[in-house]
């Protein structure tokens, strides 16, 4: 998987990581899916997941799942052969504003960073302005195969 970075003070991580997993554009997954929520300025769950459907990806759920211990839990998730993980990332210091990061095999993918890294290594230098509060399952494809 290729690590792509969004613009800067951009609300478009939630593309961005799409992009990365479907290895298509940012351009491309902005036309499917369509820019950044108006009155919101962020990137919903659902618009995600009707993206990804549109891209032949599949979310195992058609919601978030819960994180309850947060990084232990989210570090604890199996690794999936053929899928990803995108992870919803809450800002510690301000309510409802969130992140959408990609984690592959161990490996954080943030848009919002110009780099990937080891998941533990990402969570000592963000854990204290961010934590993992929920997860989707995403696999390319049909789930009925």
């Amino acid at each position: 998987m290729i690590h792509l970075t969004q613009e800067p003070d951009s609300n478009n991580c939630g593309q961005v990581c799409l992009a990365m997993i479907t290895d298509k554009s940012v351009a491309r997954v902005q036309r499917v899916m369509g820019f950044c929520h108006p009155m919101k300025g962020a990137t919903r769950t659902k618009d995600l997941i009707r993206a990804l459907k549109r891209l032949d990806f599949n979310t195992l759920k058609n919601k978030l799942t819960r994180l309850r211990n947060t990084w232990d839990d989210a570090q604890k998730l199996p690794l999936l052969k053929d899928g990803y993980y995108i992870l919803k990332m809450t800002f510690i210091s301000k309510t409802n504003h969130g992140h959408w990061v990609v984690l592959k095999d161990g490996w954080i993918y943030d848009p919002g960073q110009k780099e990937s890294y080891p998941f533990f290594h990402y969570r000592e230098f963000i854990e204290y302005y961010f934590r993992p509060t929920s997860y989707l399952e995403v696999i390319k494809g049909d789930l009925n195969v």
